[in-house]
């Protein structure tokens, strides 16, 4: 609880830290149950995480597909990335329901649907989307760490980390979910295991969860 709180007593040059204080300011402390305390910062973490992953997978894909031999689906698939990026999570929401409708084992449009329902505040859909992603996809990384993300919303850390566990699983070098982990140890008040993921994280190239922590003093060794 002390470790959470400490996230906002001083001013921070890091937005990411600004907007976590800004969702939790919103937030009743009445019950200050670690789970309840820290819910929002992981929400805020993570859809700050969740911007990044449609353009990466759009790039991904495109770097496997002639520009100008997309099919139906890709294209449907396209414009809800172009959709989500812009904020527009509904509309969205509906270009990837077009995708998933003219293939049905379209595993990443149900991932990024996910995305979109959850920024939206549908939790329990989104992690359904992941959930048929990964059942389609048992090795699509993002998925799982986008569950967990979800259910690390939720409170559930413990189906939150066994998801992030295994996003490092499939990929050992994925920056992002080491993030997320150490975000949902935090929650737990684990700030070893929390150091440990964020300088992890950072290694690989995403150090915005080490930089809050060396600058609220949460680094434990």
């Amino acid at each position: 609880m002390i470790a959470g709180r400490r996230l906002c007593e001083a001013k921070s040059s890091i937005p990411l830290l600004d907007r976590v204080c800004d969702n939790i300011k919103r937030f009743s402390f009445v019950d200050q149950t670690p789970q309840k305390f820290f819910a929002p910062i992981a929400r805020a973490f993570f859809i700050d995480k969740l911007s990044k992953i449609a353009p990466i997978a759009l790039i991904a894909l495109s770097a496997s597909i002639p520009l100008f031999g997309a099919s139906a689906a890709e294209e449907a698939f396209n414009q809800g990335v172009s959709a989500y990026n812009h904020g527009a999570f509904e509309e969205a929401i509906k270009h990837y329901d077009q995708a998933i409708k003219i293939d049905p084992n379209y595993a990443i449009a149900y991932d990024n649907r996910g995305n979109a329902r959850a920024n939206l505040g549908d939790i329990s859909r989104a992690i359904a989307d992941h959930a048929q992603a990964i059942k389609i996809d048992p090795n699509l990384a993002s998925a799982y760490d986008n569950r967990g993300n979800a259910y690390a919303n939720l409170g559930d850390l413990s189906r939150a980390i066994a998801d992030h566990n295994q996003a490092i699983k499939i990929d050992p070098n994925y920056a992002d979910a080491y993030n997320n982990r150490g975000v949902a140890y935090v929650n737990l008040g684990d700030l070893k295991s929390a150091t440990k993921d964020a300088r992890k994280a950072c290694e690989l190239g995403a150090c915005q969860l080490l930089q809050i922590m060396e600058q609220n003093q949460l680094i434990r060794d």
